[in-house]
């Protein structure tokens, strides 16, 4: 499908701007134990392109300092992705896909912030 093949992902509805952006920052808190991963995506929209935003590519972003696990189930750690330097942006979409080896322990978050930025 256009947005993966996981079952448990959460993707963001298309958010246009007032005025655009060249970078995003996305933070939140995370209960992700070792083992398990959160898998972070976005994709930008220009009013230049003919390509709609639902047929873009997801990219992936990396963690900032690298993965961090929690040392016990209900710890929250506090993650941050970013994209920088990309070309001025009007609308954008970021997806959450939660990654674990076992189905009982899976990886949790909260407090989703999104920033869109002109850097």
């Amino acid at each position: 499908t256009k947005n993966g093949s996981s079952l448990y992902r959460y993707v963001t509805k298309p958010i246009g701007l007032e005025t655009p952006a060249t970078a995003l920052k996305v933070l939140f808190a995370g209960n992700i134990v070792n083992q398990n991963n959160v898998d972070v995506y976005y994709r930008t929209f220009s009013s230049a392109e003919d390509t709609p935003l639902s047929e873009k590519t997801w990219v992936q972003l990396q963690p900032n300092g690298g993965m961090k696990y929690a040392s016990v189930r209900d710890e929250f750690l506090d993650y941050e992705y970013e994209a920088a330097g990309l070309t001025e942006f009007v609308t954008y979409q970021i997806k959450l896909v939660p990654r674990g080896k076992r189905s009982s322990v899976y990886p949790k978050f909260k407090d989703l912030r999104i920033l869109a930025l002109a850097v």
